[in-house]
């Protein structure tokens, strides 16, 4: 089984220097709840449909899904680790008391780019999605055996209306990444702002990694430009989904920092002026610390502009922390929130949700009494605190799946859904469904 951090491109270290005074705190009060609700497969992929869900989902305001598989579909690439295909972005759909997919797209591996990695969906109010492929594209990189880049692209629904529902969306590339001073291999997907502009992630060599903004420029085409050039100290390899306050400030973490701890950073990035400001709002003590490390996911933001986030190892019991970041003044309160039980890099990989009323859920990659991965929530306590709990271990069956390095979203019936990275009837991965008690 192949985890995301594995499927990441390597940075060779530089040098340079950053740091920022932060009150921490290790202070975590938190009670344990025991839940017996069920997940089922509501599809598993089959090859041609996709192969290996590794990134999230989104869901629209009438509860159809979307994402994107590493592999499968009709392309003719076969990577390195022996899977088939370019890579899929599909449509999952109910109809009656089951669900239909729909491949929206199958990538080819030329021009149009190959294996959407982490890069989840964006989904635009009009419709259209947002994403990015680790390879494809142009330039000489090579991610597994399959040659470019890596590619920024759009998907709209045909002009026209289809033939059927099966007929593929029509895709556009904003950006193919050189593999020169703009990085290659865009990492987590593309986050979009008020004014329509994308901001993302990319690797760049002999640097640390970059945030990249894409704005349209009129007559459908989009300038690149980079927000943000790591430097070592204020981090090192950006691999989670970004996420932008009311404010426009941008934050994310990366997943490793060259400031002697390596245990990476959660950062902001505040317009200023004609560019843009960086502070870093935490350094993790170390990959092993207390606080947690190498934190494989983005961040989300609450209506009071407080940040959470989570690592994927370390903490109290190895397997990771949830934290907070909370603004004061100038400065920014870490705290702990829960420790993840999943010793060995087995924690979250993907972002958390929030629901309406301040309850966050996430899973982990092989947590859980099966060791397959799990979904836990964490519910605020009116005198302070957090009440948390394990949802669901998968045990890698058909019909549960396991492993998953996705996100979970929730239906307005509060039904959370997810993509198990490998198991499923096929053994490549399902999408799964986990009903309210």
């Amino acid at each position: 089984m192949t985890s995301r951090r594995l499927l990441q491109t390597t940075f060779r270290r530089a040098s340079a220097a950053w740091a920022i005074t932060l009150a921490l705190t290790f202070a975590i009060l938190t009670a344990r709840f025991v839940s017996a609700q069920t997940a089922t497969a509501i599809h598993s992929f089959s090859g041609p449909d996709g192969d290996y869900p590794a990134a999230g989902l989104v869901i629209d305001k009438a509860g159809n899904l979307y994402g994107t598989t590493f592999a499968g579909g009709s392309g003719p690439c076969m990577n390195l680790l022996g899977q088939a295909g370019c890579g899929t972005v599909f449509k999952l759909a109910r109809k009656g008391s089951g669900w239909i997919l729909t491949v929206l797209y199958s990538f080819t591996g030329g021009n149009d780019g190959a294996l959407p990695q982490n890069g989840i969906i964006t989904l635009a109010a009009d419709g259209t999605l947002y994403g990015t492929t680790s390879a494809g594209g142009g330039g000489s990189c090579s991610l597994y055996g399959v040659s470019g880049c890596g590619t920024v692209f759009s998907l709209r629904p045909p002009p026209s209306r289809p033939a059927s529902a099966f007929t593929p969306w029509i895709e556009k590339i904003l950006y193919s990444f050189t593999g020169g001073s703009d990085g290659y291999s865009p990492t987590g997907g593309p986050v979009l702002d008020q004014a329509g502009n994308l901001y993302g992630a990319a690797g760049s060599y002999p640097q640390y990694g970059n945030i990249y903004e894409l704005t349209p420029s009129g007559g459908g085409s989009w300038t690149h430009s980079i927000v943000h050039a790591f430097s070592g100290p204020d981090g090192w390899s950006p691999i989670g989904n970004l996420a932008i306050d009311k404010n426009g400030n941008l934050y994310g973490t990366t997943l490793y920092s060259d400031d002697g701890s390596g245990g990476g950073v959660v950062f902001q990035l505040a317009p200023s002026g004609s560019g843009w400001t960086e502070t870093v709002l935490h350094d993790f003590t170390s990959q092993f610390g207390s606080d947690g490390g190498r934190p494989q996911a983005g961040v989300i933001i609450d209506s009071s502009g407080n940040v959470f986030g989570v690592t994927s190892n370390a903490g109290k019991y190895g397997g990771g922390t949830v934290f907070e970041l909370s603004p004061s003044g100038n400065s920014w309160t870490f705290s702990i929130i829960d420790y993840i039980g999943a010793p060995g890099d087995c924690g979250p990989y993907d972002n958390l949700l929030m629901d309406q009323v301040g309850n966050m859920y996430g899973t982990t990659l092989c947590g859980g009494g099966y060791q397959r991965g799990d979904i836990f929530k964490l519910k605020p306590l009116q005198g302070g605190g957090w009440e948390s709990g394990e949802l669901y271990a998968f045990r890698g069956a058909p019909d549960d799946g396991g492993y998953p390095l996705s996100n979970v979203v929730m239906d307005a019936n509060g039904n959370l859904y997810g993509t198990g990275s490998v198991g499923g009837a096929h053994g490549l991965g399902d999408i799964f469904e986990l009903k309210p008690d």
